[in-house]
């Protein structure tokens, strides 16, 4: 019979992260059984740990927000949150803040989802971003409406599916350093996003760091490697 001791047995929770890298531990939800993740919990609850879980069902999400106090469900990121307040404060200003050091460019709102994760998991890191949504290049105005704000961040995130042509674009304009997040939004030929990722990879715009496919988390996760460098005073 599967237990929460037997489960808790398999699972080596790495507190130390955070010292030894200055990013605390994020669980991938993906492929994880309900009782892992009610284990990964039970344990984040015993020692008054903070958490975020990504790639996590709504049907988990909703049970675990439910039956833990401590733990908020995001469904826009697909993501749960335990133990920490600050993280909620700061992801709550993602479309209003005035202040930010990540700008995350959405080529359109089929890419919400992992605009929120990223953004979501720069707040767990302690780092406050904006959200520039819906200004692919199918309507290229919007794009330079939204530019003098874009480039007051000291990164960008360009989060873009189909042909990714944002990335190109937001690559040759801007300064800043640029992480490409590839999405898997798209028609057949897109397949899946791997056209996305190819067409970013392939860029001819100079200097540009791409992630994997909809891993908004691993492009909010070099950002803050690359902030961490930076003055640690600027940090909203």
């Amino acid at each position: 019979m599967v237990t929460f001791e037997s489960i808790k047995m398999h699972l080596n929770i790495d507190t130390q992260r955070f010292e030894r890298i200055g990013q605390q531990e994020v669980v991938l939800a993906e492929n994880k059984s309900r009782l892992q993740l009610e284990t990964i919990c039970d344990i984040c609850k015993e020692s008054a740990e903070e958490a975020l879980f990504t790639r996590i069902i709504p049907i988990d999400g909703v049970y675990l927000a439910e039956n833990y106090t401590s733990a908020k469900w995001i469904e826009s990121a697909a993501c749960l949150l335990i133990n920490n307040g600050e993280t909620l404060e700061r992801y709550s200003r993602v479309h209003s803040a005035e202040k930010y050091q990540v700008s995350i460019v959405s080529g359109g709102s089929s890419d919400f989802r992992v605009c929120n994760e990223a953004a979501l998991t720069l707040a767990y890191f302690g780092i406050q971003s904006r959200i520039f949504p819906d200004i692919g290049v199918a309507g290229i105005q919007r794009f330079f409406d939204a530019a003098d704000a874009i480039s007051l961040a000291k990164i960008i995130l360009v989060v873009a599916g189909m042909d990714a042509a944002l990335v190109s674009v937001c690559g040759g304009y801007f300064h800043q350093p640029i992480i490409a997040i590839p999405t898997s939004t798209g028609y057949g030929a897109a397949f899946q996003g791997q056209t996305a990722l190819n067409a970013s990879l392939s860029s001819c715009a100079q200097g540009i760091t791409v992630v994997n496919i909809d891993n908004g988390f691993g492009a909010a996760s070099a950002a803050a490697r690359m902030l961490s460098m930076l003055d640690k005073d600027s940090v909203i």
